[in-house]
Protein backbone atom coordinates (compact mmCIF):
# COMPACT_ATOMS: atom_id res chain seq x y z
CA UNK A 1 0.00 0.00 0.00
CA UNK A 2 1.46 3.99 -0.69
CA UNK A 3 0.09 6.67 0.40
CA UNK A 4 -1.68 7.04 -3.02
CA UNK A 5 -3.47 3.81 -2.64
CA UNK A 6 -4.81 4.98 0.57
CA UNK A 7 -6.26 7.81 -0.78
CA UNK A 8 -7.37 5.89 -3.30
CA UNK A 9 -5.61 7.31 -6.24
CA UNK A 10 -5.00 6.09 -9.43
CA UNK A 11 -1.55 5.05 -9.16
CA UNK A 12 -0.56 3.42 -12.22
CA UNK A 13 3.42 4.11 -13.22
CA UNK A 14 3.43 6.78 -10.65
CA UNK A 15 6.52 5.32 -8.62
CA UNK A 16 5.58 5.99 -4.95
CA UNK A 17 7.10 3.48 -2.51
CA UNK A 18 5.27 1.82 0.37
CA UNK A 19 3.43 4.13 2.60
CA UNK A 20 4.16 3.14 6.48
CA UNK A 21 0.71 0.88 6.75
CA UNK A 22 1.78 -0.84 3.83
CA UNK A 23 5.51 -1.69 5.37
CA UNK A 24 3.76 -2.47 8.80
CA UNK A 25 1.36 -5.21 6.84
CA UNK A 26 4.37 -6.55 4.90
CA UNK A 27 6.62 -7.09 7.89
CA UNK A 28 3.52 -8.91 9.93
CA UNK A 29 3.65 -11.31 7.09
CA UNK A 30 7.25 -12.09 8.13
CA UNK A 31 9.79 -13.25 5.55
CA UNK A 32 9.79 -16.77 3.18
CA UNK A 33 13.22 -18.79 2.41
CA UNK A 34 12.71 -19.03 -1.14
CA UNK A 35 15.57 -18.13 -2.63
CA UNK A 36 14.99 -18.71 -6.59
CA UNK A 37 14.13 -15.83 -9.38
CA UNK A 38 11.19 -13.38 -8.57
CA UNK A 39 9.76 -11.81 -11.60
CA UNK A 40 8.73 -7.90 -10.17
CA UNK A 41 7.65 -5.08 -11.54
CA UNK A 42 10.48 -2.18 -11.67
CA UNK A 43 8.57 -0.15 -9.53
CA UNK A 44 9.76 0.63 -6.01
CA UNK A 45 6.30 -0.27 -4.32
CA UNK A 46 7.04 -3.75 -6.11
CA UNK A 47 10.50 -4.06 -5.48
CA UNK A 48 10.29 -2.67 -1.88
CA UNK A 49 7.62 -5.50 -1.49
CA UNK A 50 9.85 -8.33 -2.66
CA UNK A 51 13.19 -7.50 -0.95
CA UNK A 52 10.90 -7.49 2.64
CA UNK A 53 9.39 -10.35 2.22
CA UNK A 54 11.51 -12.52 -0.22
CA UNK A 55 15.29 -11.42 1.00
CA UNK A 56 16.91 -14.57 -0.50
CA UNK A 57 15.74 -14.35 -3.98
CA UNK A 58 16.84 -12.95 -6.99
CA UNK A 59 14.68 -9.98 -8.20
CA UNK A 60 14.33 -10.34 -12.51
CA UNK A 61 12.90 -7.10 -13.10
CA UNK A 62 10.85 -7.07 -15.85
CA UNK A 63 9.16 -3.54 -18.04
CA UNK A 64 5.81 -5.55 -18.78
CA UNK A 65 4.76 -6.22 -15.67
CA UNK A 66 4.35 -2.62 -14.57
CA UNK A 67 0.60 -1.27 -13.64
CA UNK A 68 -1.46 -0.15 -15.75
CA UNK A 69 -0.62 3.85 -17.38
CA UNK A 70 -3.61 5.71 -16.39
CA UNK A 71 -1.99 8.99 -18.23
CA UNK A 72 -3.63 12.12 -17.04
CA UNK A 73 -5.65 10.47 -14.51
CA UNK A 74 -2.54 9.62 -12.45
CA UNK A 75 -2.07 10.33 -8.87
CA UNK A 76 -5.85 11.67 -8.75
CA UNK A 77 -8.55 10.76 -7.19
CA UNK A 78 -12.26 9.93 -8.57
CA UNK A 79 -13.29 12.80 -6.37
CA UNK A 80 -11.00 15.20 -8.08
CA UNK A 81 -11.74 14.66 -11.17
CA UNK A 82 -15.63 14.08 -10.74
CA UNK A 83 -16.51 17.05 -13.36
CA UNK A 84 -13.30 16.51 -16.10
CA UNK A 85 -15.26 15.11 -19.21
CA UNK A 86 -12.15 12.79 -20.13
CA UNK A 87 -12.30 10.96 -16.63
CA UNK A 88 -16.53 11.16 -17.57
CA UNK A 89 -16.13 9.33 -20.38
CA UNK A 90 -13.43 6.84 -19.84
CA UNK A 91 -15.60 5.53 -17.15
CA UNK A 92 -19.46 5.68 -18.29
CA UNK A 93 -17.37 3.41 -20.81
CA UNK A 94 -16.36 0.67 -18.54
CA UNK A 95 -12.82 1.86 -17.87
CA UNK A 96 -11.88 0.00 -21.05
CA UNK A 97 -11.31 3.16 -23.46
CA UNK A 98 -7.71 4.72 -23.39
CA UNK A 99 -6.79 7.10 -20.78
CA UNK A 100 -5.34 10.25 -21.96
CA UNK A 101 -1.20 9.95 -22.52
CA UNK A 102 -1.89 6.53 -20.96
CA UNK A 103 -2.91 3.50 -21.86
CA UNK A 104 -6.54 1.55 -22.98
CA UNK A 105 -7.16 -1.64 -21.21
CA UNK A 106 -6.57 -3.80 -24.54
CA UNK A 107 -3.27 -2.50 -24.57
CA UNK A 108 -2.32 -2.78 -21.33
CA UNK A 109 -3.64 -6.49 -21.04
CA UNK A 110 -1.88 -7.18 -24.30
CA UNK A 111 1.64 -5.74 -22.38
CA UNK A 112 1.31 -8.12 -19.62
CA UNK A 113 0.27 -11.21 -21.42
CA UNK A 114 3.64 -10.59 -23.55
CA UNK A 115 5.70 -10.38 -20.61
CA UNK A 116 3.70 -13.05 -18.58
CA UNK A 117 4.36 -15.48 -21.71
CA UNK A 118 8.32 -14.50 -22.00
CA UNK A 119 8.76 -15.50 -18.21
CA UNK A 120 6.77 -18.88 -18.50
CA UNK A 121 8.97 -20.27 -21.54
CA UNK A 122 12.21 -19.04 -20.41
CA UNK A 123 12.89 -16.34 -22.21
CA UNK A 124 14.07 -14.92 -19.02
CA UNK A 125 17.45 -15.96 -17.86
CA UNK A 126 17.86 -15.97 -14.46
CA UNK A 127 19.13 -13.08 -12.60
CA UNK A 128 22.83 -12.66 -11.79
CA UNK A 129 23.02 -12.46 -7.77
CA UNK A 130 24.49 -9.69 -6.43
CA UNK A 131 23.94 -7.51 -10.01
CA UNK A 132 20.25 -7.48 -10.88
CA UNK A 133 19.07 -8.27 -7.07
CA UNK A 134 17.40 -4.75 -6.84
CA UNK A 135 17.58 -2.38 -3.82
CA UNK A 136 14.51 -0.59 -2.42
CA UNK A 137 11.45 -1.41 -1.21
CA UNK A 138 6.08 -2.66 -3.51
CA UNK A 139 2.57 -3.07 -2.66
CA UNK A 140 0.07 -5.33 -4.48
CA UNK A 141 -0.09 -8.63 -4.74
CA UNK A 142 2.41 -11.46 -5.49
CA UNK A 143 1.25 -14.16 -7.58
CA UNK A 144 2.99 -17.69 -7.27
CA UNK A 145 2.23 -20.26 -10.05
CA UNK A 146 3.75 -23.89 -10.92
CA UNK A 147 4.04 -23.26 -14.84
CA UNK A 148 6.64 -25.54 -15.88
CA UNK A 149 8.82 -22.95 -17.56
CA UNK A 150 12.07 -24.74 -18.75
CA UNK A 151 14.20 -22.44 -15.93
CA UNK A 152 11.80 -22.48 -13.09
CA UNK A 153 9.35 -25.39 -11.68
CA UNK A 154 7.75 -22.65 -9.69
CA UNK A 155 7.51 -19.41 -10.62
CA UNK A 156 7.14 -16.70 -8.44
CA UNK A 157 5.55 -12.90 -9.81
CA UNK A 158 5.21 -9.59 -7.32
CA UNK A 159 3.20 -7.28 -8.96
CA UNK A 160 0.48 -5.07 -9.59
CA UNK A 161 -3.23 -5.13 -8.50
CA UNK A 162 -4.22 -4.39 -12.15
CA UNK A 163 -1.12 -6.24 -13.69
CA UNK A 164 -3.03 -9.75 -11.91
CA UNK A 165 -6.14 -8.91 -12.56
CA UNK A 166 -5.30 -8.48 -16.20
CA UNK A 167 -3.12 -11.44 -16.54
CA UNK A 168 -5.61 -13.89 -15.10
CA UNK A 169 -8.61 -12.01 -17.46
CA UNK A 170 -6.29 -13.14 -20.11
CA UNK A 171 -5.76 -16.47 -19.42
CA UNK A 172 -7.76 -18.03 -16.59
CA UNK A 173 -9.18 -21.29 -17.06
CA UNK A 174 -12.53 -21.16 -16.88
CA UNK A 175 -12.75 -17.47 -17.92
CA UNK A 176 -13.09 -14.75 -15.22
CA UNK A 177 -13.32 -11.38 -16.05
CA UNK A 178 -10.96 -8.77 -15.60
CA UNK A 179 -13.04 -7.39 -12.32
CA UNK A 180 -12.81 -10.98 -11.12
CA UNK A 181 -9.69 -10.55 -9.90
CA UNK A 182 -9.53 -7.81 -7.63
CA UNK A 183 -7.74 -8.35 -4.89
CA UNK A 184 -6.34 -6.47 -1.65
CA UNK A 185 -2.27 -5.43 -1.22
CA UNK A 186 -0.61 -8.67 -0.39
CA UNK A 187 -2.94 -10.83 -1.39
CA UNK A 188 -2.61 -13.07 -5.11
CA UNK A 189 -3.23 -15.95 -6.50
CA UNK A 190 -1.57 -19.37 -7.55
CA UNK A 191 -2.31 -21.15 -10.14
CA UNK A 192 -1.13 -23.77 -12.73
CA UNK A 193 -0.10 -22.88 -16.01
CA UNK A 194 -1.22 -25.58 -18.68
CA UNK A 195 0.88 -24.12 -21.37
CA UNK A 196 -1.85 -22.38 -22.58
CA UNK A 197 -3.98 -21.15 -19.54
CA UNK A 198 -4.14 -20.44 -16.08
CA UNK A 199 -5.73 -23.20 -14.40
CA UNK A 200 -6.63 -24.65 -10.46
CA UNK A 201 -6.63 -20.70 -9.30
CA UNK A 202 -6.56 -20.41 -6.19
CA UNK A 203 -6.64 -16.77 -3.95
CA UNK A 204 -4.40 -17.08 -1.04
CA UNK A 205 -3.36 -14.17 1.22
CA UNK A 206 -0.47 -13.00 2.38
CA UNK A 207 0.08 -15.34 4.48
CA UNK A 208 -0.86 -17.98 2.72
CA UNK A 209 1.72 -17.65 -0.52
CA UNK A 210 4.79 -17.22 1.91
CA UNK A 211 3.86 -20.12 4.05
CA UNK A 212 2.92 -22.06 0.84
CA UNK A 213 6.72 -20.50 -1.12
CA UNK A 214 8.20 -22.28 2.28
CA UNK A 215 6.87 -25.31 1.93
CA UNK A 216 7.80 -25.94 -1.57
CA UNK A 217 11.46 -25.34 -0.93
Amino acid sequence: MTAGNREKRYIGVTDEPLCPEGREALAALGTSRHGGNVYVSPLIRCLETAKMVLPGAVLVPVLGLKEMDFGLFEAKNWQEMADFGPYREWVDGGCEGRCPGGESRAAFEARVSEAFLDIVSGRFGPAIPGENRCDGAGEAGSEGAEMGAKRDKTVVMVAHGGTIMALFDRFSRPHGDYWTWKSAPAEGYAARWDGEGLADIRRLTGLQWVRELDAAQ
